[in-house]
């Protein structure tokens, strides 16, 4: 994370950089549900879930950013209808 932006390693050859607006909500997900973090708690390294949407100039802009924890089973990816 670096200032307004988070960086998410996608795998070993690619990052995509999210913008943190005003509207980005982060979360830690455990056990007893969900719990409203600071974004100065992410550390590098940490599973993320992230719902974005994309500003008028093209940018990735972060909206709700979910830490997941290391032994929770992954999810599907939800599809679109």
């Amino acid at each position: 994370m670096s200032g307004s932006q988070l960086y998410v390693e996608v795998d070993e050859d690619h990052e995509m950089k999210f913008r943190l607006i005003h509207k980005t909500k982060i979360y830690s997900q455990s056990k007893d549900g969900l719990k409203e973090i600071k974004a100065s708690s992410l550390k590098p390294g940490e599973t993320v879930d992230i719902d974005m949407q994309v500003s008028l100039d093209g940018a990735f802009e972060a909206v709700r950013v979910t830490v997941v924890p290391a032994d929770a089973e992954p999810t599907a990816p939800e599809t679109q209808k």
